[in-house]
């Protein structure tokens, strides 16, 4: 029957009906999407598990809108502090694109462990609570190539797979669409000897040149070296403007408008930037509620859109708290680097210029030569191996509550690091016992040895395996670690290219620790006069062992940007004289502090390393306590090994044999030496038999 036929309500119902059907609903944005279909799963760790309400963190609203996949903006950048919320809005993109608007997904997180973090905690509670994702996303089966698992989610038209910045061997033969990368300022400069794991990840979006989507989402880290904060720099740069409850005003909340009593950050207030009326806790909601983004370079924003938040937004801190952990950090230059990056959302300024060595000269104090000072509670050993003239350089640092060090000690061994004879001493001078001004004696807990450029490793590698025991461990410095010391993979021992063991060298995060020391060096001793403790973190230096030399040694480096590529930087510790081996002693005295663990003990641990000090005759166990980590080396126990006459190290015979010399006995302080100079100890010739 033809159309016109039909009677004509009849008629307008088929045409109806076919439009309807031939109608396309356009994909919700990522707002809209979580608004309608998210439910944060309690195993997430929200304070607010239940329906997904962006009304508790208004700022995300705009955030989500660019990050969906019908905003023309190809670039995101999220510079955040914490709990801020930046993270959920990310998984708010993730689920609307698997749930509407399909397409592969890159996801990359740091490390393998916050990438498994991530997929526990954030990405299967986001899929196993929310229903249409449910439904959507393919159930995981291990060593499926088909179906999801742990690090890759199946869904149709698209895919989702976590990666780790670390190995580009998971990049190969992928394409994608979405590109997220979490913490992106924690990456490394280069993934595999591949290159930049940023550029290495953007290349796998070049098929969908135009209609790609990048966002980088992270903390700030270091000034200079920083990505996200490079990134946003490069972007529209939003920040969230706030009007003020008084005046209206339009404006950021910036730390430094927060001001509070000194001791009573109970009472902290935002102070109005146009009007200077002093805004309290509870209008902050409200101005929460009325306020927008502001970009510095709006015409970028369909283009690379950059959004910055800090802390004072955040819906579940209170300016009261943040007031007060402000106080709790200004004595501890680790804390502090954390809130200002965690917090106030900024990246940190290393304190990278060397102090002036002839103030360090000046402020020396005075104890006798040999002995611990008071507030010493343990002793560590960092050892750096010179090939010419061949000697062995050992500084003994002493360490105590707030994070307080003291130079014990500067002993020189004269020998070729090839000659075995020179590591029997340096076996003697570890087996040291220094009497403390407190009462008791302390023996060298940890000592860390430089496994050099490859010239001497093998040497080293063989001592550290045959001290046989967690006092002694070999270790190399490495640009970019975030903390002090970390293990590093197992190596084989091999002389005359035989197998003749293996062990773990442990990695110093060397520019975080010269870092760490030069803000320390910088800090000022309270006068006599006041009565006051010097501050937390505070280095004492003797006047004996102290002299201009080792003054000069001790700030012989300076922190240089030096730029990478496409405006971003990194900080590159530079020599600036010939000579830094004290500096570079301190660096792993103070790791094998850290692998001790100084910077987890409380008080408790403390007064029982008092108490061992009392009874005169510390153990070695009380001293050492035991590490969270796997031991370096793996045949603990293990005697001295002398090689047989006319022998060096590197050209060992088979089984050459040398007994582990007594400990000494602990001895009243030697008569003291010139001022200074250095003790040293008189290394046999090479070939020398014991």
């Amino acid at each position: 029957m033809p159309l016109d036929a039909l009677p004509d309500e009849i008629e307008l119902e088929l045409l109806r009906a076919v439009a309807a059907a031939c109608h396309v609903v356009p994909p919700r944005s990522v707002h809209e999407w979580a608004e309608a279909e998210r439910i944060v799963a309690a195993e997430s760790g929200s304070p607010w598990p239940g329906r997904w309400r962006t009304a508790r963190a208004p700022f995300l609203q705009e955030i989500m809108e660019v990050l969906s996949l019908t905003h023309p903006a190809r670039r995101v950048t999220f510079v955040k502090s914490a709990q801020v919320g930046g993270s959920e809005a990310a998984l708010n993109m993730l689920g609307q694109v698997m749930a509407e608007t399909p397409a592969p997904c890159l996801v990359m997180l740091p490390s393998i462990e916050m990438m498994r973090g991530y997929n526990r905690l954030k990405l299967d509670p986001l899929i196993t609570s929310t229903p249409i994702l449910r439904a959507r996303v393919g159930e995981v089966v291990s060593r499926s190539d088909q179906e999801s698992t742990a690090t890759f989610k199946s869904f149709s038209g698209g895919y989702l797979q976590l990666l780790t910045a670390n190995s580009s061997a998971n990049l190969q033969m992928r394409s994608a669409r979405v590109l997220l990368m979490e913490e992106v300022s924690d990456y490394p400069l280069d993934a595999d000897g591949r290159g930049d794991p940023v550029r290495q990840l953007e290349a796998r979006a070049i098929a969908y040149a135009g209609r790609e989507k990048i966002v980088k989402i992270s903390t700030p880290a270091e000034e200079g070296t920083c990505r996200v904060t490079s990134a946003y720099e490069q972007s529209s740069r939003g920040r969230f403007h706030v009007p003020c409850p008084h005046c209206e005003h339009l404006q950021p909340m910036e730390w430094e408008a927060l001001r509070w009593p000194k001791g009573r950050p109970a009472e902290a207030v935002l102070h109005c930037t146009g009007c200077g009326a002093e805004i309290e806790q509870q209008h902050k909601p409200a101005m929460i509620a009325a306020g927008r983004w502001v970009h510095e370079r709006p015409e970028l924003l369909e283009l690379h859109a950059g959004y910055a938040i800090n802390a004072l937004y955040s819906p579940t801190l209170s300016w009261a708290d943040l007031a007060a952990e402000w106080d709790e950090v200004q004595d501890d230059p680790e804390g502090l680097r954390t809130f200002t990056q965690q917090k106030i959302g900024r990246a940190w300024r290393v304190a990278g210029e060397a102090p002036e060595w002839q103030r360090l000269y000046d402020r020396r104090e005075e104890w006798a030569p040999g002995v611990v000072p008071a507030g010493g509670l343990l002793l560590t050993a960092g050892v750096d191996v010179q090939r010419s003239p061949g000697r062995l350089e050992v500084f003994v640092w002493a360490w105590g509550r707030r994070r307080r060090s003291w130079l014990v000690d500067h002993i020189i061994i004269a020998g070729s690091p090839f000659a075995w004879g020179t590591w029997e001493q340096l076996a003697s001078v570890l087996e040291t016992v220094y009497p403390s001004a407190s009462g008791g004696a302390l023996p060298i807990s940890q000592a860390a040895i430089d496994s050099g450029d490859g010239t001497t490793t093998a040497e080293v590698y063989a001592f550290v395996r045959k001290m046989g025991s967690r006092r002694v461990i070999a270790v190399k410095g490495r640009d970019g670690v975030p903390q002090a010391i970390v293990p590093g993979g197992k190596v084989d021992v091999k002389r005359n290219g035989k197998r003749v063991g293996a062990l773990k060298p442990w990695i110093v995060g060397s520019s975080y620790l010269k870092g760490e020391f030069y803000g320390q060096l910088k800090l000022e001793r309270p006068t006599q006069e006041s009565g006051e403790e010097p501050p937390a973190g505070y280095v004492s230096l003797p006047q004996h062992l102290a002299g201009e030399e080792i003054c000069r040694q001790l700030v012989a480096e300076e922190l240089r940007r030096v730029k990478v590529r496409h405006g971003v930087y990194r900080h590159e510790w530079a020599p600036i004289r010939d000579r830094n081996e004290a500096l570079d002693c301190r660096v792993y005295a103070r790791a094998a502090a850290a692998l001790l663990g100084v910077d987890r003990w409380g008080d408790e641990r403390w007064q029982q390393l008092e108490a061992e000090l009392e009874r005169h005759v510390p153990s070695r166990q009380a001293l050492q306590p035991a590490l969270d980590v796997d031991a370096p080396q793996d045949e603990p126990g293990a005697d001295l090994e002398a090689p047989a006459e006319g022998e060096e190290l590197g050209q060992v015979v088979p089984e050459p044999r040398m007994v582990r010399p007594e400990p000494a006995r602990p001895a009243p302080p030697p008569a003291p030496p010139i001022p200074g100079r250095s003790r040293w100890w008189k290394a046999p010739r090479a070939g020398a038999r014991f």
